[in-house]
């Protein structure tokens, strides 16, 4: 289940890209950013603002990144989304 590890696709308005990358960097509102990198053992999610944040691996189903959320949750229930 490698491929499912490593996967980054891409969608921009709904709509499936034809880009592939490795890393891809969202920067939005004042100075938030996230960044998803794909590395050859898996996928790694990047979050913060200005120069403070945490990284999570994102590579399988209880990830880190899923273990972060689900505390996120937690801590702020009228914020969910499922």
């Amino acid at each position: 289940m490698k491929e499912m590890r490593q996967r980054l696709n891409i969608s921009i308005n709904g709509k499936n890209s034809l880009i592939k990358a490795d890393k891809v960097k969202i920067v939005f509102g004042p100075h938030h950013y996230i960044n998803i990198t794909k590395e050859d053992d898996g996928i790694t999610f990047n979050i913060g603002a200005t120069h403070h944040g945490v990284t999570f691996d994102a590579s399988k189903v209880d990830s880190e990144l899923y273990r972060a959320i689900e505390e996120l949750r937690r801590l702020y229930p009228n914020h969910k989304q499922d």
